[in-house]
């Protein structure tokens, strides 16, 4: 990242992990595990919360999360509140998760943040491959932990290789696009259109943030309120709720058959 000025230059040094202080939050974690492989914009403060913005903006996930365990609490009794439970602990886990990667900053902390993407990824590549009735809800359940599990083993790989692990996400990602497509496709007059236009449009918009925030375009390191990547975390936590009322419906006539 270039800085036109002194100041900038002195942000560069305090991003710099190695120069924090070993008596800061987390920064022997770091020193222990390794840093992860990604240096977002905003600068990191010698607090137990190390990149405020991009930690709490993770609130959104958790909010979800929450309401959809409540939810699905309520309606236990039957499949749908079964869905909207499991759904809202993937959620959860994926916002706290992040949350504490972002506290913390490091490789240890970032493996477990890639473990709830790689939960929410999975439990809609399964749904998908359910609802298009490939697999049954069992077989489902076991692709769901099995690719969790094994994308989890594939980081140490990925990292010692130089390959960025967040692509993994992303073609699990283009998978769930061509199985929605061709769910559309079988039946193009009871498809969710409307929530699967949202889901991309929020997902889309904010994964354009996040990367004017990694490549320092959209780039502030001194604004601990609002990042590029924190307004990923904010977009797409409303893309995951429109992900959540498409698959709703996809379920609600999956299990009504």
């Amino acid at each position: 990242m270039t800085f036109q000025n002194e100041t900038g230059l002195i942000y560069l040094m305090q991003n710099d992990s190695n120069i924090l202080s070993v008596s800061c939050p987390w920064q022997s974690m770091e020193i222990h595990f390794g840093a992860a492989n990604v240096k977002w914009c905003e600068q990191r403060l010698c607090s137990l919360i190390n990149e405020p913005a991009n930690a709490w903006s993770n609130i959104l996930y958790i909010f979800l999360g929450l309401f959809l365990i409540w939810k699905g609490y309520k309606n236990q009794k039957n499949k749908s509140g079964q869905f909207q439970f499991v759904f809202g602990c993937v959620v959860y886990i994926m916002g706290f998760f992040s949350f504490i990667y972002h506290s913390t900053n490091n490789y240890l902390t970032q493996i477990f943040d890639f473990i709830g993407m790689f939960f929410y990824v999975y439990l809609l590549l399964s749904l998908s491959l359910y609802n298009l009735k490939i697999i049954t809800a069992r077989f489902g359940l076991y692709l769901w932990l099995a690719l969790s599990i094994i994308s989890t083993l594939m980081i140490p790989l990925s990292r010692l290789i130089h390959f960025p692990y967040q692509a993994i996400v992303g073609i699990a990602a283009v998978f769930i696009v061509i199985l929605q497509v061709i769910q559309f496709r079988k039946n193009p007059a009871n498809y969710p259109v409307k929530p699967l236009i949202f889901c991309l449009l929020f997902f889309i918009s904010g994964s354009i943030f996040s990367y004017l925030d990694v490549k320092g375009i959209f780039c502030n390191p001194e604004n601990h309120f609002m990042q590029g990547h924190a307004i990923w975390h904010l977009l797409s936590a409303v893309g995951v709720y429109f992900s959540y009322l498409m698959f709703s419906k996809q379920i609600s006539e999956r299990i009504s058959k």
